[in-house]
């Protein structure tokens, strides 16, 4: 006679074994790759300097198409050229709602040179690398540094259709100088941008995120500096030769656009972000 209370024993301990089999499988291969064989990182950003640095990261596809989202949650290698490494959680930001973001991480930047980035997906391979350059100086003002008090027009000098291509302006963000601004004792937010002409789509929704601070922090000076001059002129064309004289190496010596950055009450630059940023950076700059 069998003794089947033994065999059922053997029969649970190979289902066991199968079932933790399988699952360790799955485990290591970590189910379902986030971003297709080929794709590559790159850092957006560009004007980028030693100490606490954002680094903002895009995943391209095969194919040349921009990949990621909230729920393709990635960690970050940022290796010095020395081959010294440092791991960071990434956050995802959008640059336009529900349409395209980046991935954001402040790094430690301890030297200049050229850095390298690693993507490491929570499911699948690492992606290939990428390089970045770190700058002593920066192009623009860094953290630290005096802002720069650049000569714009406001709505004393120029009807509010030639200080912004804005759809929406806000007449507060027209009203004062930079000198008025930087004099009053008072925080300001500094926000180069041309929603019309943006090269990367994203002026718009920058200023828009500044806009909706300011009724947050209503005691804080604001000011929209448009990229262009001359707007409405005839000729007018979104070049270099209608750049704001404020952008330029006399002054704010941008290398790109948009650009947000915040000043202290005694006129110093606290916090700068280039290219986007998100409605919790701007509370974390005023708070």
């Amino acid at each position: 006679m069998k003794n089947t209370g033994n065999s059922n024993r053997h029969r649970r301990h190979r289902t066991t074994a199968v079932v933790l089999g399988l699952a360790l499988v799955l485990a290591a291969c970590g189910g379902e790759a986030s971003f297709p064989e080929g794709s590559f990182s790159v850092v957006a950003n560009t004007d980028i300097g030693t100490g606490q640095s954002r680094l903002q990261i895009g995943v391209i596809g095969p194919e040349g198409e921009r990949l990621g989202s909230p729920d393709e949650p990635i960690s970050v290698e940022v290796a010095n050229s020395a081959g010294e490494v440092e791991r960071y959680e990434a956050e995802w930001m959008w640059l336009i709602e529900d349409v395209v973001g980046l991935y954001k991480v402040e790094a430690d930047i301890t030297s200049t040179g050229i850095w390298t980035i690693s993507v490491i997906p929570e499911n699948g391979p690492k992606l290939e690398p990428g390089q970045f350059q770190v700058l002593d100086p920066t192009f623009a003002p860094s953290v630290g540094d005096v802002a720069p008090v650049a000569p714009i027009d406001t709505l004393a000098t120029k009807p509010l259709a030639d200080l912004t291509t804005d759809p929406e302006p806000d007449e507060d963000f027209y009203q004062m100088t930079m000198e008025q601004a930087f004099s009053s004792g008072k925080k300001s937010v500094i926000v180069f941008s041309t929603p019309a002409w943006c090269r990367s789509s994203t002026c718009g929704p920058t200023l828009n995120i500044v806009k909706d601070a300011k009724a947050e922090f209503p005691d804080a000076n604001y000011i929209h500096v448009e990229v262009y001059t001359d707007i409405n002129a005839p000729g007018f064309s979104p070049t270099l030769e209608f750049l704001a004289p404020s952008l330029g190496p006399d002054y704010w010596n941008l290398p790109s656009e948009p650009w947000v950055f915040v000043v202290d009450e005694a006129g110093v630059v606290t916090a700068r972000f280039e290219g986007s940023l998100t409605t919790d950076d701007i509370r974390e700059s005023l708070g």
